[in-house]
């Protein structure tokens, strides 16, 4: 073989193999497109959990911040709550004291004034005294958390079941007012009022021939008075003989030197009476 032949010989196998390295070439770029191709599947899969993990966590972080949360109010309540609860105990305790020591009074004064009383009607009259005082800790054991009392409510829960029990066929008319106060006030209104409607119940409609019988309670605040009318629709009152009533003794006690306030009575259409008490005893 001459020497051009050999030269030509060279050159085929030369394009052969260079043929047959393109050709894994290629077959190498294919497959490291492949890979490159599932590579980047793999890394979109991963991120994509990895995402959704990333999501529960926070979603799970959340629920456990807003669980903590509810957790720390529910411990400030119960805290709060404690406090109230050690605190209208304590009130609790000052109260009956503060109101046994004023029944006490008044009976030493009722003791005093030298009069003779009907056993009944004087035991009745005591007990009176006594609901319109433990009314009030019904209510503030109900009302637990705070100390003041709807004066409305007290009026209602206590007095109606006093007058339907001695005059099934008395009204007792109370404007709505959504009016709060402390126990101790209230303790000396109610025990104003029990005096009150006792009275009218005993001698209110002796000897008329009404048949809608009314006790009616107005209580207001005008500029810097609290004012509570009180009337019943009876034949009135001579008010000579009521000035020397004990329960008139209890009002004058009770609205003039505890409360600092005034009062006038009168006759018109029935039996009334008008309190007027500075708003700042009330406070």
């Amino acid at each position: 073989m001459d020497e051009k032949s050999k030269a030509l010989s060279s050159i085929d196998l030369l394009k052969e193999e260079n043929n047959t390295l393109r050709e894994k070439l290629a077959l190498s770029n294919l497959i490291v497109s492949d890979l490159e191709g599932q590579q980047k599947k793999i890394i979109i899969h991963n991120s994509q959990e990895l995402k959704k993990r990333n999501e529960k966590l926070e979603l799970k972080n959340k629920l456990l911040l807003k669980t903590k949360k509810q957790l720390d109010q529910k411990n400030i309540l119960l805290e709060k709550s404690s406090e109230n609860k050690d605190y209208l105990v304590k009130e609790i305790h000052h109260r009956v004291k503060n109101n046994l020591q004023l029944l006490s009074s008044l009976l030493s004064i009722q003791l005093r004034d030298g009069k003779t009383y009907d056993k009944n009607t004087l035991i009745k009259d005591i007990i009176n005294r006594i609901v319109a005082i433990s009314s009030l800790h019904t209510m503030l054991c109900q009302n637990f958390g705070t100390p003041l009392i709807n004066f409305e409510e007290y009026i209602k829960q206590t007095f109606n079941p006093m007058i339907q029990s001695r005059e099934n066929d008395t009204l007792l008319v109370v404007n709505e007012s959504p009016l709060e106060l402390n126990v101790e006030n209230c303790t000396y209104l109610g025990l104003i009022l029990n005096e009150l409607i006792t009275n009218s119940l005993k001698h209110g409609w002796k000897a008329t021939q009404i048949k809608e019988k009314t006790i009616s309670i107005f209580f207001y605040f005008d500029n810097d008075k609290f004012k509570l009318h009180y009337s019943d629709n009876g034949k009135g009152d001579s008010l000579k003989e009521k000035t020397k009533s004990f329960g008139k003794n209890i009002i004058s006690i009770l609205v003039t030197n505890q409360m600092n306030g005034d009062y006038k009575e009168y006759n018109e259409e029935g039996y009334n009476m008008k309190i007027e008490i500075p708003s700042d005893e009330l406070k």
